[in-house]
């Protein structure tokens, strides 16, 4: 479905970034992993050249959000070309109304939100007719969570920003839709558990006791959506938020 596209994954080193590496890499396209982990890129660089697809790694810590246009210009020189960009980095603290900083604010909107508009502002000078931009978005951005509110107001303005950029790029040829996963089972989430003091397979066990479907998604899963809104067959695709959350953003009385 990605045959030669030019794919840019930013938090691609591991979890769903790293998922959504490989099955482009299947789908016939060759990627360029942005992170700051390089050893875990390694990893996912060798999955991908197994392939038979090309993979490259450019270092960047989103918590500078300027460097995300850097490393954007970085990743589609070294690839020669940008037919797609995934906006996949995030940081996910669990804080409070009572427990949250400026300073956590500031680190949440950096790389959840920051990064994500200048990544897209760097790809504008490379996405041609046919090009799209993935964004990453959460279940929290539609769901308010006492306990994670920092994270859900950084993934509710990402889905704003969806609509705004699909705006602005339409008249390019370009798409932008936004992936909205419920609870996926990541290091990420496995995180979040033990920030909140739980045992880690109790507290998965919690998440999934709240999705209409009973259990917690997959990287594979999401990556497939990922793959599936990035290719022609989603050509008629743009501003949308497709939810991969198990119904859990379903309205109940």
């Amino acid at each position: 479905m990605l045959d030669g596209k030019q794919v840019v994954i930013t938090g691609g080193t591991r979890g769903i970034g790293a998922a959504i590496a490989q099955k482009a890499a299947e789908a016939g396209a060759d990627i360029a992993i942005v992170g700051r982990d390089s050893q875990a890129a390694q990893s996912v660089i060798a999955k991908v050249e197994a392939t038979g697809r090309r993979a490259v790694f450019v270092d960047a810590d989103f918590r500078n959000p300027a460097s995300a246009g850097d490393a954007v210009t970085a990743a589609a020189d070294a690839l020669g070309g940008l037919d797609i960009l995934v906006n996949n980095a995030a940081i996910a603290l669990r804080r409070s109304l009572e427990d949250a900083t400026v300073d956590d604010w500031h680190k949440m909107l950096d790389v959840n939100l920051l990064a994500p508009f200048f990544a897209a502002q760097a790809a504008a000078k490379h996405l041609g007719e046919g090009g799209a931009i993935i964004n990453m978005a959460s279940e929290m951005g539609r769901l308010a969570n006492p306990a994670s509110i920092l994270y859900g107001v950084t993934k509710a303005a990402l889905l704003h920003l969806n609509s705004s950029l699909a705006l602005t790029f339409a008249d390019r040829g370009v798409r932008v839709v936004a992936v909205a996963p419920g609870p996926v089972r990541t290091e990420m989430l496995e995180g979040s558990v033990r920030q909140s003091g739980q045992d880690l397979e109790a507290g998965l066990a919690k998440y999934a006791d709240r999705i209409p479907l009973n259990r917690l998604a997959s990287p594979d899963e999401i990556a497939d959506m990922v793959v599936f809104a990035a290719s022609s067959k989603a050509s008629f695709m743009t501003g949308s938020v497709l939810a991969l959350d198990g119904g859990s953003t379903i309205p109940s009385g």
